[in-house]
């Protein structure tokens, strides 16, 4: 019976050939036109899962409270000292922050603005007090390099040091890790290995502590994932 069947439907096919073909065109542009925006590729290994268990809407629920903590790429930036990863970081972060077609965001968590401007008000009022007083000694010398921010300026704040020696305003054994520092950067030049002299570490000292960060910087972003894609994150 099944032959006799396939039998008939090939001559009727065979006879009318043309017509054949025309309701195949007809039916594979229709399916088509219905399978197309039907079909997709989803690669979120999230969709696998019922929305409608209790964990995953307790994880929706989660991630619509707190947005910025969704799909973060972290960046680790890593330097000589907390000077240059804090340059390297910053730059890094204005680049990717420029790259709107494939990050949702970028911040710093470790460069909070309030920390920034008011930091020192964090430390204890005699170290605070100690701090301004060492500040305000050091004027002169922050004013020369303000107005001449180059290896003369430089040099003409060591001389004003020498000057207040001579007077006695100054002993020597408080300027040596000041000196030290100084001598270290020149050093590093004169043998082709620049390395930056971290001026907040010369005029603030022991007095405020070492900074917990060290010499790493870290930078978060959140990358816009095509999830129709079989590599989301390309």
């Amino acid at each position: 019976m099944v032959s006799r069947l396939c039998g008939l439907i090939v001559r009727a096919c065979a006879a009318r050939a043309a017509l054949t073909l025309g309701m195949a065109l007809v039916v594979t542009v229709a399916l088509g036109a219905l399978v197309v925006p039907r079909l997709a590729v989803d690669t979120s290994t999230e969709s696998m899962i019922d929305a409608d268990v209790p964990f995953r809407r307790d994880e929706i629920a989660y991630r619509k409270a707190f947005p910025r903590l969704d799909d973060l790429l972290v960046v680790v930036v890593e330097a000589a000292d907390g000077a240059a990863a804090d340059r390297a970081a910053a730059a890094l972060a204005s680049r990717m922050a420029a790259r709107a077609d494939v990050l949702r965001a970028v911040r710093r968590p470790d460069s909070a603005p309030l920390e920034a401007r008011a930091g020192i008000l964090y430390l204890p009022t005699d170290r605070v007090a100690a701090l301004a007083e060492r500040l305000v000694g050091a004027q002169p010398m922050l004013g020369v390099l303000a107005a001449d921010p180059s290896p003369r300026g430089l040099l003409a704040a060591v001389d004003l040091i020498v000057e207040g020696i001579a007077r006695g305003e100054v002993t020597p054994g408080q300027l040596d890790p000041s000196l030290d520092r100084i001598a270290t950067a020149i050093e590093s030049v004169l043998a082709g290995r620049p390395e930056p002299l971290d001026w907040g570490a010369l005029l603030v000292g022991d007095l405020v502590p070492e900074d917990p960060r060290g010499n790493r910087r870290i930078i978060v972003a959140q990358p816009i994932l095509a999830a129709d894609s079989l590599a989301p994150a390309a």
